[in-house]
């Protein structure tokens, strides 16, 4: 595979990858195939928005009209946030931290509802980047609690998903050996039981759960309120199930982290396990060096590679570590025409200048054995390891 079809090809990748992040976030009352499928349509008609600009007034082809008037809260509601008039089919596990609801308002009404209902309960809004007429992604922290909403048009409603350590509500037992002067209880180790997602393993009880996909490496990230030595324990019962064999383990003064490698029949695997305040993360990362190998964007050993592409209208020249790459309008995006470079791992400034426009720069870390991708777009550059 020559370095411009690399080049192509990380694009697909790019994209891809941005919008499976917040899919991730989205659990349906759908089977694992239908979500997958909707993915995979939802990435073929919304990324072409999410890379450019929004003009004025305009509206997605795929948005059906719905109502924008102001919305007040809903009286009634056991969820610990609030919820806006009209929400139907609502769905709240406080033990899971999970709420979700339909409702036939817009989507901008909905995250208008929010963005106003949420603040004077002490919650503030963090930034992110996909805010569209038929998607947006609301994250909002309080102190140690955090609470990600993800409203998405669908047809003649809208899907609202909410996770969180905000949504979860313990029973009264629970909280009363929480207390101050409480008697401590020892947790036992639960037994997990396991869900899939991409073909690797997480706990079906869990807070949020998503990946990280290309055609060359998986991450899957999952929150869960079990308590780490159960989480492990689940680990260790269920990758060797997937014929995963243990080839380190990172030591930690911290009891409740780890990082721990495998072999895969795929390739390399790496586990990491915290507890952060009263969550459990998970980490499970997973490389495909087969696939990788066949389409030639593996870096050479010991070393890091970059694939470059350009999906704007004007040429571009991007120099790293004193290599200079020129990159033609459009090129690696329809065209198999994208080059790419070998670099040592470390952290490297990488400059671009598109025609016309100023200098800038993006710092890249890259690992050894890493292959990483560097897209140019409207919004300036996208950096995503692909292998």
């Amino acid at each position: 595979m020559s370095g411009a079809t690399r080049g192509s090809l990380f694009v697909g990748l790019c994209t891809a990858a941005m919008i499976a992040a917040a899919i991730g976030s989205t659990a349906m009352a759908q089977s694992k195939d239908a979500i997958e499928q909707m993915a995979d349509e939802i990435i073929k008609r919304a990324l072409q928005d999410a890379m450019s600009p929004a003009k004025p007034g305009s509206k997605s082809q795929d948005q059906v009209p719905a109502s924008d008037k102001p919305l007040a809260s809903l009286a009634g509601s056991d969820a610990p946030i609030p919820l806006p008039e009209g929400a139907e089919f609502v769905d709240f596990r406080g033990a899971d931290g999970k709420l979700e609801f339909t409702s036939t308002a817009s989507v901008a009404a909905l995250a208008a509802f929010y963005r106003s209902a949420m603040k004077p309960l002490g919650w503030r809004e963090k930034p992110m980047v996909i805010n569209r007429p038929n998607m947006v992604v609301l994250d909002f922290s309080n102190g140690d609690k955090a609470i990600s909403l993800t409203i998405m048009q669908m047809g003649k409603t809208a899907n609202v998903s909410a996770r969180g350590t905000g949504l979860i509500v313990r029973t009264a037992i629970a909280k009363a050996v929480t207390q101050p002067g409480a008697t401590p209880v020892a947790a036992a180790v639960q037994d997990l039981e396991a869900d899939e997602k991409s073909g690797l393993p997480y706990p079906k009880t869990n807070t949020m759960n998503g990946t990280e996909k290309t055609p060359f490496r998986t991450v899957l990230n999952v929150k869960t309120a079990a308590d780490f030595a159960s989480v492990l324990a689940f680990y260790r019962r269920e990758l060797p199930k997937r014929n995963w064999t243990q080839t380190a383990e990172k030591t930690s003064t911290d009891p409740e982290q780890a990082t721990i490698s495998y072999k895969s029949p795929d390739g390399p695997a790496v586990l990491k396990l915290a507890r952060d305040k009263d969550e459990t993360t998970v980490t499970l990362s997973l490389r495909k060096t087969a696939a990788a190998t066949k389409a030639g964007v593996l870096p050479k050993a010991g070393q890091a590679k970059m694939l470059f592409g350009n999906m704007l209208d004007k040429d571009a020249v991007i120099t790293v570590n004193g290599k200079t790459v020129k990159i033609g309008a459009n090129v690696g995006t329809k065209a198999p025409d994208g080059p790419s470079i070998d670099l040592p791992p470390g952290k490297h400034t990488v400059s671009f200048k598109i025609a016309g426009g100023p200098a800038r720069t993006e710092t890249v870390t890259l690992g050894a054995d890493e292959t990483w991708g560097f897209l140019l777009g409207p919004g300036g550059a996208l950096p995503l390891q692909v292998y």
